[in-house]
């Protein structure tokens, strides 16, 4: 796995819809359409907090990395 700059981020959306739409077929309401929207993902990419994991060099899994201070 590995942070991925903006050029990633459209990967790593088109991985989490695959897998939302997996979760939908199984009766899973995992995220909502509007929740995966581009504009998410390119500030993620842009603040390094987007990360691709590769099988070989395929995009195959995704995750946002996000710093949450708790109070």
């Amino acid at each position: 796995m590995r942070r991925v700059p903006l050029s990633g981020a459209q990967d790593a959306l088109l991985i989490i819809r695959e897998a939302a739409a997996w979760a939908a077929a199984c009766g899973m309401d995992v995220w909502a359409s509007h929740e995966l929207h581009w504009e998410a993902f390119e500030v993620a990419a842009c603040k390094s907090e987007l990360v691709i994991g590769y099988a070989d060099a395929t995009p195959a899994a995704t995750m946002l990395l996000q710093l949450v201070l708790l109070c």
